[in-house]
């Protein structure tokens, strides 16, 4: 079978640089989204963002993006394309969900020992209270078909869920049933910060002129799963533009905190040897989501 990837992409695994706000629970922007009686209140210490607060520029509406296309063989799982737009440029990895599974990893670090993983990327916000174990995610999650309780976080607007059975779905502010579904099918889900709804950007507490490398889980325009990540230090606001210039439909913010950026896949089957965005986990790193052969 022949090789999908075609870019260079050796010097991926360096430019990572992440600089991620963890939940902030005193923040001004509540959700109604998290079941909040069934939640926990660990008090999890915010982490500060080192990243720049520049002011966002008025770009133009990008009207048609330059693609770089990368020949596909329809036997890989996986497939990575480079995008540039005029926000910056875009890495998307679109996994093929119809024979790929996926799951939310918590209380360990997935490696790539386990070659039926195919891609690894850290999920929800987290606190620095490793031994609190599932109560040190933010919010309520579901892993490996469980569900349980996490600390409240004002942050997480929206949400995610993928089962056998109901596939990958997306949800904004009320998602706590969507939860309590996921696990009665056996899948995952997990809460974060939102930021394509229906088409449209969304309010988000982060500060649109934050500046940093950002990665985002989507819905991308032909209505399948696909993971964005920003090429260079952006603005947030251009990041979101970014994926709006691409079609996107759906987009929840994917990280942990300053420094949890560990992230790995294989470009296109099993066994392939991994391609790191970042090879350094951090003692802190609480839940990661993995999608891996079915």
């Amino acid at each position: 079978m022949k090789q999908r990837i075609t870019i260079a992409i050796g010097s991926l695994s360096v430019f990572l640089s992440f600089g991620i706000v963890a939940c902030d629970r005193s923040a001004s922007h509540s959700t109604k989204a998290e079941d909040v009686a069934n939640e926990p209140v660990v008090k999890a210490p915010v982490v500060n963002a080192p990243g720049v607060n520049d002011p966002v520029v008025n770009d133009p509406v990008v009207k048609v993006p330059v693609v770089k296309d990368i020949a596909a063989d329809s036997t890989d799982l996986l497939t990575v394309t480079e995008i540039k737009t005029r926000y910056g440029n875009l890495l998307c990895i679109s996994p093929d969900m119809s024979r790929l599974k996926m799951d939310m990893v918590c209380g360990g670090v997935p490696t790539p020992d386990n070659d039926s993983i195919m891609l690894v990327f850290a999920g929800a916000f987290t606190g620095k209270y490793f031994d609190k174990g599932h109560a040190n995610i933010a919010g309520n999650h579901v892993a490996g078909g469980r569900y349980y309780a996490g600390y409240r976080c004002m942050r997480n607007t929206g949400a995610f869920t993928w089962s056998a059975a109901s596939g990958p779905r997306f949800f904004y502010k009320d998602y706590a049933s969507a939860l309590n579904k996921a696990a009665r099918e056996g899948g995952m889900g997990f809460a974060q910060e939102m930021m394509i709804h229906d088409g449209k950007a969304v309010k988000t507490t982060r500060k649109l002129g934050d500046k940093n490398v950002f990665r985002a889980l989507c819905l991308d325009s032909r209505g399948e799963l696909a993971v964005y990540e920003s090429q260079e230090k952006v603005t947030f606001g251009k990041f979101i533009d970014a994926l709006l210039s691409q079609g996107v439909k759906e987009a929840l913010y994917t990280d942990m905190g300053y420094g949890w950026n560990y992230c790995f896949y294989r470009p296109g089957k099993v066994g392939d040897t991994p391609i790191y965005l970042h090879a350094k986990s951090y003692p802190y790193a609480s839940n990661f989501i993995t999608i891996s052969l079915r």
